[in-house]
């Protein structure tokens, strides 16, 4: 049991964690010296999958004595995401993910992968125009946000609002000190809430076959998602269908293009897509990490997490424990432990999963059948200022 003092705001820290998490998965547990954010963090692989099912690691705990409300101007933010069921525990989580699951179904999902692959050529055709082009912002945070718009009914002239409200609140959702980022997410927040209510009436309506509607309809033993839920959940699909797959994507492709022993196996097997999807998860996990509350004394190890303290559980670093995967550093595609934990675990375990993959996989099976050749342009992309999900700023390849 180790204390340590991490920056999680420094550009060494995010652009590459790694380091940090071989140091920390040496013991079962990090206490952090100065818990702005967070107090604990776990790591290794076995602790981690256990604890994102412990039904003693809440989402909501009422601290005695915790009076903190968030600033008004911050509180279009914090109402949006008070309604995600990614934020919820039981009961109000299992009535939301009943609800949301009646709409978005296997069957709607699959209804997609047609569209999927036309959007996935139609930005190819734009690039092909170009001997240069920047894999992140022209492909990969493109496809997933059109996707997204079609799901919920978009019109086409609001899809690059849709992507700027996800970029916001994305910033908000990760560790900062800055209080204009919480500003700037209210804001958004604010303005999708008006653009979602004038969507759902338009819904009602006129429905259509889409997962807006689904949601709209969605009922469970009479029951029935409200407006605010409704909009609320609206917010979560844009949020963790758009930024997860940018990420899968560009780290995807990043990562390959740096192993091109790799790339070259899966141009000859591309079999192995659904495997090297997989890999990806694992190596490079858009998501990196999720927290929560010790709603008790929980025994990790050597270690106690005591009531009332937050928890960071690293999904990144378990995805790398080598207690759990032999030479973790190593990319291989042909790797046959799929027991990763990239879309997290238990009752939070990742709505989306499904979608994620098949975005994934027609993304970038499409962009290196398209383009056999694709090269990097630079050896050292930036990475983004986040840490909770893992992305690439920009990635110029040429063609």
């Amino acid at each position: 049991m180790m204390e340590t003092k991490i920056d999680f705001l420094s550009a060494e820290f995010r652009n590459n964690p790694y380091p940090y998490y071989q140091h920390m998965l040496a013991d079962d547990v990090t206490f952090i010296d100065k818990g702005d954010w967070v107090d604990v963090i776990v790591t290794q692989y076995d602790h981690v999958a256990a604890l994102l099912r412990d039904p003693r690691l809440v989402r909501e705990f009422a601290r005695e004595g915790n009076t903190w409300t968030p600033p008004e101007n911050w509180k279009p933010y914090f109402d949006m995401i008070g309604n995600w069921m990614l934020m919820r525990d039981p009961p109000h989580h299992t009535r939301l993910r009943g609800l949301v699951n009646k709409a978005f179904t296997p069957a709607a999902v699959n209804l997609l992968q047609g569209r999927i692959q036309a959007i996935a050529h139609a930005l190819l055709d734009e690039a092909a125009a170009r001997e240069q082009f920047d894999l992140v912002s022209e492909y990969a945070f493109e496809l997933p946000v059109r996707v997204i718009a079609e799901m919920l009914g978009v019109p086409t002239d609001q899809r690059e609002q849709f992507k700027e409200w996800s970029n916001t609140l994305a910033a908000a959702l990760d560790f900062n000190n800055d209080g204009a980022v919480m500003e700037r997410a209210a804001v958004a927040a604010h303005e999708m809430t008006i653009f979602m209510r004038e969507l759902i009436a338009a819904k009602r309506l006129n429905p259509t076959q889409d997962i807006l509607t689904g949601l709209v309809q969605a009922e469970q033993d009479g029951d029935r998602l409200s407006e605010d839920e409704v909009i609320s959940t609206c917010g979560l699909l844009l949020f963790a269908g758009h930024e997860t797959t940018v990420n899968l994507i560009g780290n995807g492709t990043f990562a390959l293009l740096r192993h091109p022993d790799q790339l070259a196996l899966l141009q000859r097997n591309t079999d192995l897509l659904p495997n090297a999807i997989e890999e990806i998860l694992r190596y490079e996990s858009p998501v990196q990490a999720t927290a929560r509350t010790a709603a008790e004394d929980v025994q990790v190890g050597n270690a106690v997490l005591p009531k009332g303290r937050d928890v960071m559980i690293v999904i990144g670093a378990a995805n790398r424990d080598p207690r759990q995967f032999a030479q973790p550093e190593q990319f291989d595609i042909t790797r046959n432990q799929a027991k990763h934990l990239a879309f997290g675990g238990g009752i939070h375990y990742c709505v989306g999963a499904p979608l994620a993959r098949m975005e994934g996989q027609i993304g970038l099976g499409t962009l290196f059948q398209r383009f056999p050749h694709l090269a990097l342009e630079t050896d050292s992309p930036e990475w983004r200022d986040n840490f909770i999900l893992r992305g690439l700023k920009a990635l110029p390849v040429s063609i």
